[in-house]
């Protein structure tokens, strides 16, 4: 019989293994998120509008290392989520969890909805995710303090959201007196060091990171409160069953203290859980928001749930995901129905028909869009970085901080691409689109619309091009929404 690090081993080889032959052989192109952060990877800086600097710096070395395709650009995000498995496959065994215990703790997650279609994508959470784990693993058996705070610097130099493994750290100094150590300020003060390069860059530009934060917790957004929502996407995401055996063994440890191992985790998980819960009875929360939990609840299950069940849902769990991941490449080829509402890769669907369209207009001397997601995908796919025009009054972008058209564009001719993604009435946008765009050029004309993305051969997603011509380098007002 093989031994379970052998076992997870080969599991995570085959898991990177997949990883790369889906970002290289699937029809799954960038996301705007991913796209945004390659575009900063072009533009390396202390930190950016809505993220610190971590995933621009991860992108430009994996694409040193694997070229500026969709595979380059994710290449390094399908080792992280690799080492996310041994990461949590030691802490497991620090809490003095068996070797086949420890090795369903790590599988439960790397093959969860989550964990295994989250493997490949180039976002915040895989570098944040880690480093947090490691800072979890440096106190778990006994705490040291400078080193946890050394790993919670690094995952806030990803996604702030890192901070709350700050947490669990305080829930353990309360219940276990041998936690409480002087050298836990040294740990507090050392982790604060991410926000440095953060600040610096806020101080030059009037806080709009902090002021983005702030706009984005509090219940101050149009977006309805979704706390079924979110917490039914938890359930999904970890899968059922984990999710089932994490609460079990959550309500038992409150019920009837179990030994630290069982207990902390499920505490850990319960907690982040509740916090983002909470939160979303006031506002809408993504499901991705609480990424920490999935980790924590997944050493919970492992530690009181039933192997063989657990085992069977894993295999379940990741032919289900295997499937999933099948689905942008049957509808490339039109070989399923999905409604594209429901559909996972539609933000990242059609961009090849795009390239095409922006190959064929290669006359104009730059291309922008109204919103940053486009304006984003544009960088990536057209033949140089493009601008957001900001005609609609959206909130602020990394686009508000970059270089501008009025800098870069001014008496120049450019191509406008607006994204429509629901049936419209085309004369009704034209005319509105040739209403904003009159006052910044000296002649408008609308090209056409294309449909670049279809469902049963019906058209669901669609770009509208318009020729302009002469910018005047006037831009809109600077928005004061973050």
């Amino acid at each position: 019989m093989k031994s379970e690090p052998f076992i997870l081993t080969t599991a995570l080889f085959l898991r990177v293994l997949m990883g790369l032959l889906v970002t290289s052989l699937l029809a799954i192109y960038l996301v705007p998120d991913e796209a945004q952060y390659f575009l900063w990877s072009q533009y390396l800086g202390l930190s950016y509008y809505s993220k610190p600097a971590g995933i621009a710096y991860q992108i430009a070395f994996s694409t040193l290392l694997a070229g500026n395709s969709e595979a380059g650009i994710r290449f390094v995000s399908v080792i992280i989520s690799a080492l996310i498995g041994f990461v949590l496959y030691r802490i497991a065994r620090n809490l003095r969890f068996n070797k086949q215990i420890s090795l369903y703790a790590s599988l439960i997650f790397c093959f969860s909805p989550i964990g295994l279609l989250g493997s490949f994508a180039a976002t915040t959470d895989g570098g944040m995710l880690l480093f947090a784990l490691l800072a979890f693993n440096a106190i778990v058996k006994c705490p040291n303090w400078p080193l946890f705070g050394l790993f919670i610097m690094m995952s806030g130099l990803f996604k702030w959201t890192g901070y709350l493994m700050w947490l669990p750290a305080f829930l353990g100094v309360i219940l276990y007196p041998q936690w409480r150590k002087k050298s836990l300020v040294m740990g507090i003060l050392i982790s604060l060091l991410a926000l440095v390069p953060s600040l610096l860059w806020n101080a030059e530009r009037g806080w709009p990171s902090f002021l983005h934060v702030f706009y984005q917790i509090m219940p101050l957004q149009k977006a309805q409160p979704n706390p079924i929502a979110f917490f039914g996407s938890q359930i999904l995401l970890l899968f059922p069953v984990p999710f089932y055996y994490f609460l079990k063994t959550f309500l038992r440890s409150v019920k009837r203290p179990k030994p630290f191992a069982v207990a902390f985790p499920s505490y850990i998980a319960a907690l982040i859980l509740a916090v983002f819960t909470g939160l979303a009875f006031f506002e809408k929360v993504q499901a991705n928001w609480a990424i920490l939990f999935m980790p924590f609840a997944s050493l919970a299950a492992a530690s009181m749930g039933s192997l063989r069940i657990l085992k069977i849902s894993l295999i379940i769990s990741t032919g289900i995901s295997l499937v999933m991941l099948l689905v942008p490449l049957l509808e490339k080829h039109q070989r399923t129905a999905i409604p594209y509402r429901y559909n996972l890769f539609k933000d990242a669907m059609g961009w090849d028909h795009l390239r095409t369209l922006l190959k064929k207009e290669s006359e104009h001397d730059f291309f922008f869009s109204n919103t940053y997601q486009m304006a984003s995908i544009l960088s990536y796919y057209g033949p140089s970085r493009a601008y957001m025009l900001n005609i609609d009054g959206r909130r602020q972008s990394h686009f508000t901080y970059m270089p501008s058209m009025t800098e870069e564009q001014k008496n120049k001719n450019g191509l406008y691409v607006r994204l429509e993604e629901k049936p419209f009435d085309r004369e009704s946008v034209v005319l509105k689109v040739y209403r904003q765009l009159a006052p910044y050029f000296q002649s408008v004309s609308f090209k056409g619309e294309y449909p670049i993305f279809s469902t049963k051969n019906k058209p669901v997603k669609w770009v509208l091009l318009f020729d302009c011509q002469a910018y005047n380098g006037l831009e809109p007002e600077k928005s004061i929404i973050y």
